[in-house]
């Protein structure tokens, strides 16, 4: 007959004790993470991006949102803030600023 729950495997070294890392490892490696510094990757001006495409449906016009792209593609001309670009399509129309 199966076990009906799941119990955690646990790695017990040659004395019995269990091998786990201890709170103090765990806080010096999280400590050491975040002095550097957060990395981002901004978009650079010319960089083809995906932005979220806002349609709403139309009934009338028979066209459904759900079925459309929910990401469009589109270039960066310069960037407007630290996570805001100034964006246009594929054919140079300006989108907005995202």
């Amino acid at each position: 007959m199966r076990c009906t729950h799941w119990t955690p495997r646990i790695n017990a070294t040659s004395s019995g004790n269990v091998s786990r890392p201890t709170f103090t490892k765990r806080m010096s490696a999280a400590a050491s993470a975040t002095t550097n510094g957060p990395e981002y990757s901004y978009a650079k001006p010319g960089q083809e991006v995906y932005r979220r495409n806002f349609t709403l449906s139309d009934f009338g016009k028979s066209y459904n949102a759900k079925f459309a792209r929910k990401f469009l593609k589109c270039r960066v001309v310069r960037p407007v803030g630290n996570n805001a670009f100034e964006l246009v399509d594929l054919a140079g129309k300006p989108v907005g600023k995202l």
